[in-house]
């Protein structure tokens, strides 16, 4: 899985986010852990919502 942040976006008007590739699958996921686009198999999407729980606070300093 890759996760990264885009920050100098400006034309996004989503709240803080990550997008994540995994194999075809891609996704973005709201640092609160809410899927706002794409998808990701049930296992990765557990995965990478339990990480930003874990390093939400850093995530945010980001």
């Amino acid at each position: 899985m890759i996760a990264y942040m885009l920050f100098e976006d400006t034309k996004q008007h989503n709240k803080p986010h990550i997008h994540v590739h995994y194999g075809d699958f891609r996704a973005v996921i709201a640092v609160d852990g809410e899927l706002l686009a794409g998808s990701l198999p049930n296992r990765q999407l557990k995965i990478i919502t339990g990480w930003l729980a874990v390093y939400e606070e850093e995530v945010y300093k980001a």
